[in-house]
This record gives structure tokens, sequence and C-alpha cells, in this order.
């Protein structure tokens, strides 16, 4: 995610001075659709269309795809 606090993030998480918080991931499971709002349920059930990782995953030189990214 991008869009975070920078500071907030350092107050939050006791991130050391000589260290800056740029972006933030969310990691969990994912819950039952049946339980959500109607409108995060249609949300969640729609399908997504994503980058391929081999688009933004590198290795080495920028615009070298990771092998993970390849999979």
């Amino acid at each position: 995610m991008i869009g975070i606090v920078p500071e907030k993030a350092r107050a939050t998480y006791g991130i050391p001075e000589a260290f800056e918080s740029w972006t933030a991931l969310a990691i969990g499971y994912r819950g039952d659709p049946a339980t959500a709002p109607d409108v995060l349920r249609g949300r969640d059930e729609t399908a997504r269309q994503r980058k391929p990782l081999s688009d933004f995953v590198f290795t080495e030189r920028w615009g070298i795809p990771s092998a993970i990214a390849t999979r």
C-alpha cells in the first residue's frame, strides 16, 4: 500500500530514525464473504486484473525480472 503517514508509522511501530517507511503490506486471512457488507462482498467477489510480477519484481538490474516473478 502506498499513502501511509510515515511519522505515524514511526511512532506506532517504533521505527528508528535511521530508517524510513514508504509503504505498508497487509497480510491476513480471507474472511467469509457471506458475513461482509454488500458493498464489500461485491467488490471482493469481482474478478481482479493484476499486473504480472515480472513487470515490477526485478533482480540484479532494473527491468530484469526476478526468477520468483516468472514461476
